[in-house]
């Protein structure tokens, strides 16, 4: 018998689902229209390589692996402190600093926690 996903999971399931296929299509778009980073293209290839990553820590965390949680708590963190540097450096990233905040939030409630930590 499974546990049921908590909500909280689901939320943070369908915003990483989105950011995960945003960043593949602008990668894409990147790719495409090479005269936009004609001397940086390998920009565009490392974010699509940091979304198929993104899209596979989504279905780690959907089918309940521990493993997925870790790189999400991660990956959280790591955004958080990209979005703050530049809040700091070149421009006010208030929506992903509110965005990973909410995200490492919802992570470490306890049903989530309990979630990936106790399988049935």
């Amino acid at each position: 018998m499974k546990k049921e996903r908590p909500f909280e999971l689901k939320i943070v399931i369908i915003i990483a689902l989105i950011s995960g296929v945003l960043q593949i299509l602008f990668s894409r778009y990147l790719l495409v229209n090479r005269d936009v980073l004609s001397d940086y293209q390998y920009i565009a290839y490392i974010g699509l390589i940091i979304a198929i990553v993104h899209l596979v820590v989504v279905i780690g965390l959907f089918k309940g692996f521990l493993w997925a949680w870790y790189i999400a708590i991660i990956g959280c963190s790591l955004y958080l402190l990209q979005a703050i540097v530049y809040t700091m450096l070149v421009y006010p990233d208030v929506f992903g600093i509110i965005l990973n905040l909410g995200c490492l939030y919802l992570l470490t409630r306890n049903k989530v926690r309990e979630y990936f930590t106790k399988k049935v």
